[in-house]
Formats: structure tokens, C-alpha cells, sequence
């Protein structure tokens, strides 16, 4: 191309589509847009005069060279006509294209223009010499599924693309970038760095936080074998840091990172996403993807369906992208909200939670996240003894019904499910069977591999829980939860000496979590270093205000190290709880054990039979009823737990 050509060569973005001059092309989420030349011509006079009225006359001399005979009116009217018909615009409601009666058009979109010759002001980053065989092979299969995508959408142009959507998309293909891209010297693990919430409101922050959830959930269950997601918890702390790839590298063992940001509009929202390969921070992939602004999570589902069978080829049998299900804009704001107060596990937060997600329902009875989300709120409710076992779980297992009944063989109901099986039904088989079906669907689900190792712990399987840890481990690294679970687990399993150097790891990341204090003081006690683990449950108490199984600890501690008095004390603060709020028998149980009080402790823990005390899975295990194991009556309540079969 000589100087002239170059200096008239412009590039003009707009929406999801780009123009290039140079080529001749409009293309569309940068995938080849056929335009005729007319309508071609037509556009780019208006791209080139953004928010100038361009006049019919005008438009006509540059459509047709002087001396050409033709009907201006009806020729412009035809291209304009038919670029209307490309962009998707629509003349009554124009996104882009506006006429003034009488006069001309005039382009109403914003426009951004740059040179062919700037390749930093492209979205997409020419790779390095070395990976340039890499970058055609991935360059060849994204324009074969950008294809598919636009077969797909086609026929649904007019209807408004969602959030949950937009997720879909790009999590599709994100999926075909993972095939073309994986290299032996980069980590199988992607991280989902939180989504920058561009308009910066605090008050809609649940927007890209959810959005965030979601792409993490769809990847995880797209993902091929063998290929992990980075769980949540482990990426909260990069939310607003924009970190290098290098350190999220380091510190996750991540191999590609995914970043993006959320944009809201009058009456759109837009997303835009980049996967970038950790090592050397090469952009693969970018997108920006539009949708309804009245509702955020739903989405076209033929659109997901043609995607899903675009790549099953390619993935099978590892693909299991769900179906989304139709739901409105104001039940999808009240879902997500919702989920936004799910994560901060407050006693307020949660109650908040159900409120919301009852909203949901309320207005999408047939939506079964909310029902598996509300089904999670009352056990995390009864978990921390906010409420009786017998009521919340009671109203989990309603809400996962329902949600049971919607989508039978979502990884979230299953592991809900599961996880009523072990600490309700105590029906460790089933349970089992729940979590790891949740696995299969889902093999990224970091918090189902973490409840599989709880009830292998609780089941004696010691050697499966470490396996199901150390997976959950992989899979969110900096989840100090999953840490703490680890190290109970091996106190459980007599390794007290294993256990107190993973708590130990966990206070030099973080001093002041509380689980870790908590289990530290259980395994020094263990031990008989009384002062010790005295000190480590009042350090946790300080972060766990009135959570009673330090309060049952801490009794039950100063009762075995000969300290009456203040086991005395932890039994009068359960008393006055207990006047307003339930507590559970099994936190009286422990003091009395404590205590050496034997007829006491067995008096609670049949109340805890009673009222189905989720506690009760680990007697099996917890060192703290060993003086108790050779009576007879002891030997019921286990059988009653876990009865022989």
C-alpha cells in the first residue's frame, strides 16, 4: 500500500462492530460482516461525520460518481434500508442510525476512530514471533465458532441478550481458545479476577460481583478434563488491584488469568472480557458483548443451546453447559442481591439473603437458583446455630425441592443436597452419593470437593478426605476456610502434629482469623497445654462473637484443666442466650464433658438426638467425648447417628 493509501487507511469502532478501510470490511465482535458496497459507502460517510446531519444529497453523490443515472431517494433509502438490516437497528428506536425527516440521517452512536498502523489501540495484541503458530491456530478457531455464534443468533436478533448471556458467550468461546492454547509449560488453572464495575457505584456493586460467580460457575463446568477454575474466595482480593498476571500467577498458580469490566447504560449493560496467559501477559482473546439493562441474568437460551453444540464436539463428554432459564429483570436484581448477602455469612447478612432471594421466587417461581440459594441461607443459618436444626433445615429442604424439581442435576442442588444428607438426614451413603454426582457435573466445584472431605473426615474415610481437601486446596488456593478444614481433618485423624503446622501456616498469612485460633486452641487442648488453648479460643471469640462452638470449647477446655469457675461461667452465657435465641445441646454436652459431669453430658447430648444437632456427626471423632465412648448409653446416641446397616 503506498504513503497515499496509508494516510486515508482509518479503522472505526462503534457497538460491537469495527470498520476498516483498509480492508473494506465491517466485522462484528470481529468476525466478517457481509455488506453490499452501497450500503458500505453509506456507513462509512456517516462514521466519518459522527453526530452531524448528513444530507440525502450529500449521502447520494458519495453512493454514485457524477453522470450516474439512478433515483437518489430510492437508492438511499434501499442501502440505508439495508445497513439497518446488518447493524440490527431498528428506525423507530435507532441505536445507530437516526433520520430527520426530510433532511439526511445521522449516526447517534458513539464512534471511536484510530489508524490500522497503531496495533497498541487494538483490542486484539499481535503475539510474538514464537507464538505466532499458536496465534493462527487459536485465530482459526475462534473464527470458526464466531461463525457458529452468528448462525445461532441470527434469528433472534431483536431479542435482548442478558447478562447471564454474555456470560454464556464468552465462557463458549473461552472454551475453544482453552483447546488451541494449552501448552505443558503453563499451569492448567484459569483465575476470574473480579469484574470492574465501571460505573462505580457501591450500590449496585452485586452487579459484576454476581456476574463474577457466574463466569466462574459456567467455566467450571465447561472447563475440558483435567483443565481447573480458581473458586471465588480465592479472587475477592484482586477486586479494584488490577494485579499483574505475573503475581496472580505466583500466588494462585494460575496459568491464564480472565479480566473484566461491567458497564451500565441507560437502558444496556455492557461486558467486556480478555483472557491473558499468565506467563508472559499475552492478550488471547477480547470481547465486548451488549445486553438489556432490565434484566441480568437470564439470556437467549437458543443462542446458549447453538453454542453448546457448537463445541460439544470438541469437549464431550466434559461440556455440560446448563440451559438457562428465563427469568425477569427485577427477579434476577433481587437473585443477586441476594447472593451478594449470602457471601458475607452475618447473621443480618443472611437473613438479608432470604429476603431477597424470597423476592426472587416471588416474582420467578420457576427459577431453581433462588430455591438452591435460599436452601443454602437456613443451613448456613443453622450451621452457626442462628436457628433449631429441625426449622431450618425443614425450610432448606423445601427450597431444595423445588429446586430439585426445576433442575434436577444442577451441581449446586446436588451438593445442597449432600450436604442436608450429612449433617440432617446423617446419612453419610447418600450424602456421598449427592456430593460426588455434584463433582461429576461440575468438576471445578471447589466447595462440594470441600464437603466431600468433611464427611470423609466425619465417616472415619481419612485417607478419601485428604484427597477431597488437597482437591478443594487446588482449586482455591487462598480460601483459609479450606485451609482450616485441612487441619481439622488431620486433628480429627489423630495428626495433631500436622494439624498445628497447617494453622500455624494460616496465621502467618492471616494472625487474626478466628477458625484458625479456634482449632489451634482444640489441638493444643488435645495436647493438655490448657493456657495455650485458653488464649487461642479468647483470640477467636474475639472474631466469632458469641458463635457457640467456641463458647462450648472454651467451657469445656477450663473444665478438663481443673478450672470450674469459668466452665461455670460458659454454661450461665449459654443460659442467657438461650432466652432469646436457640442453642445447641450439643455445646452443653461439651462443657459437662468437661466438667467430668458424665450423667449431665449424656442428659444433652440425647436432647441433641432430639433436636437432629448437626453436631452430632462428629462423636465418632471428637476426642472430647473419649471418656464417655465405653458407656453403654454413649454407645446409643452413636448408633442412633450412625446406625448400623
Amino acid at each position: 500500500m503506498n504513503a497515499a493509501a496509508e494516510s486515508k487507511a482509518k479503522v472505526f469502532r462503534f457497538g460491537p462492530f469495527k470498520l476498516d478501510t483498509n480492508l473494506g470490511q465491517l466485522r462484528k465482535h470481529e468476525m466478517p460482516i457481509r455488506l453490499q458496497e452501497q450500503p458500505f459507502k453509506l456507513l462509512l460517510c456517516l462514521l466519518e461525520n459522527p453526530g452531524t446531519l448528513v444530507s440525502r444529497e450529500e449521502l447520494g453523490h458519495r453512493l454514485w460518481a457524477d453522470g450516474t443515472f439512478v433515483d437518489f431517494d430510492h437508492g438511499v433509502n434501499a442501502a440505508v434500508t439495508r445497513l439497518r438490516r446488518v447493524l440490527s437497528d431498528s428506525a423507530e428506536s435507532p441505536r445507530y442510525i437516526e433520520r430527520v425527516a426530510g433532511k439526511g440521517y445521522r449516526f447517534i452512536a458513539p464512534v471511536s476512530e484510530f489508524s490500522p498502523l497503531q496495533p497498541a489501540q487494538e483490542v486484539e495484541i499481535t503475539p510474538p514471533p514464537q507464538a505466532a503458530s499458536e496465534h493462527r491456530t487459536r485465530r482459526a478457531s475462534s473464527r470458526r465458532l464466531r461463525i457458529l455464534l452468528l448462525h445461532a443468533a441470527s434469528s433472534r436478533v431483536r431479542r435482548p441478550a442478558l447478562l447471564a448471556g454474555v456470560t454464556s458467550l464468552f465462557i463458549a468461546i473461552l472454551a475453544m481458545e482453552w483447546m488451541a492454547l494449552r501448552t505443558p509449560h503453563d499451569p492448567r488453572l484459569i483465575a476470574v479476577l473480579p469484574f470492574d464495575d465501571v460505573n462505580g457505584d457501591s450500590a449496585r456493586a452485586y452487579l459484576s460481583r454476581g456476574l463474577t460467580e457466574e463466569v466462574i460457575t459456567q467455566l467450571g463446568r465447561v472447563a475440558p478434563a483435567g483443565f481447573g477454575v480458581i473458586a471465588g474466595p480465592s479472587v475477592w482480593r484482586y477486586g479494584g488491584a488490577h494485579p499483574a498476571p505475573q503475581k496472580v500467577a505466583s500466588e494462585l498458580g494460575a496459568g491464564y488469568i480472565l479480566t473484566g469490566a461491567v458497564q451500565r447504560e441507560a437502558s444496556h449493560v455492557r461486558v467486556s472480557a480478555r483472557l491473558i496467559r499468565a506467563r508472559d501477559g499475552l492478550q488471547l482473546w477480547a470481547d465486548t458483548f451488549d445486553g438489556a439493562a432490565d434484566a441480568a441474568l437470564t439470556m437467549q437460551a437458543d443462542v446458549a443451546a447453538s453454542v453448546a453444540r457448537a463445541i460439544r464436539g470438541r469437549f464431550a463428554p466434559a461440556l455440560a453447559l446448563a440451559h438457562p432459564q428465563p427469568i425477569d429483570g427485577e427477579a434476577a436484581d433481587r437473585y443477586l442481591r441476594g447472593r451478594f448477602y449470602w457471601n458475607q455469612r452475618t447473621e443480618v447478612s443472611l437473613k438479608q439473603a432470604i429476603e431477597y432471594f424470597q423476592q426472587s421466587i416471588a416474582r420467578a417461581p420457576a427459577y431453581a437458583p433462588a430455591y438452591a440459594a435460599l436452601a443454602d441461607c437456613y443451613a448456613a443459618m443453622v450451621y452457626s446455630c442462628y436457628v433449631a436444626p429441625s426449622t431450618g433445615f425443614a425450610k432448606a429442604r423445601a427450597a431444595l425441592e423445588r429446586a430439585s424439581q426445576l433442575d434436577p442435576e444442577a451441581p449446586e442442588v446436588l451438593a445442597s443436597e449432600g450436604y442436608l444428607n450429612m449433617y440432617f438426614d446423617w446419612d453419610m451413603d447418600k450424602a456421598a452419593h449427592n456430593l460426588e454426582r455434584a463433582v461429576a457435573v461440575n468438576p471445578n466445584y471447589a466447595t462440594a470437593y470441600d464437603w466431600l472431605g468433611v464427611l470423609n473426615t466425619a465417616a472415619k474415610r481419612f485417607a478419601a478426605a485428604r484427597t477431597a481437601f488437597e482437591h478443594a486446596r487446588r482449586l482455591d488456593p487462598a480460601s483459609l476456610p479450606i485451609w482450616t478444614d485441612l487441619a481439622f481433618h488431620l486433628h480429627y485423624s489423630g495428626r495433631n502434629e500436622d494439624a498445628r503446622q497447617e494453622l500455624q501456616k494460616i496465621l502467618n498469612m492471616d494472625q487474626n482469623f478466628p477458625l484458625a485460633h479456634f482449632w489451634m486452641g482444640r489441638v493444643l487442648s488435645s495436647e493438655s497445654n490448657c493456657s495455650g488453648a485458653l488464649s487461642e479460643l479468647e483470640t477467636a471469640s474475639a472474631g466469632l462473637r458469641d458463635w457457640q462452638p467456641v463458647i462450648a470449647a472454651h467451657g469445656h477446655i477450663a473444665g478438663s484443666c481443673g478450672q470450674p469457675s469459668r466452665a461455670l461461667e460458659d454454661l450461665r452465657r449459654f443460659d442467657e442466650i438461650a432466652r432469646s435465641r436457640f442453642v445447641t445441646s450439643y455445646g452443653y454436652a461439651l462443657i459437662y464433658a468437661g466438667l467430668k459431669d458424665k450423667k449431665q453430658a449424656l442428659i444433652w447430648l440425647r436432647r441433641a438426638v432430639e433436636e437432629r444437632s448437626h453436631w452430632l456427626v462428629w462423636i465418632r471423632v471428637d476426642p472430647r467425648f473419649d471418656t464417655l465412648r465405653s458407656d453403654p448409653q454413649f454407645q446409643q446416641i452413636v448408633a442412633a447417628v450412625f446406625p448400623r446397616k
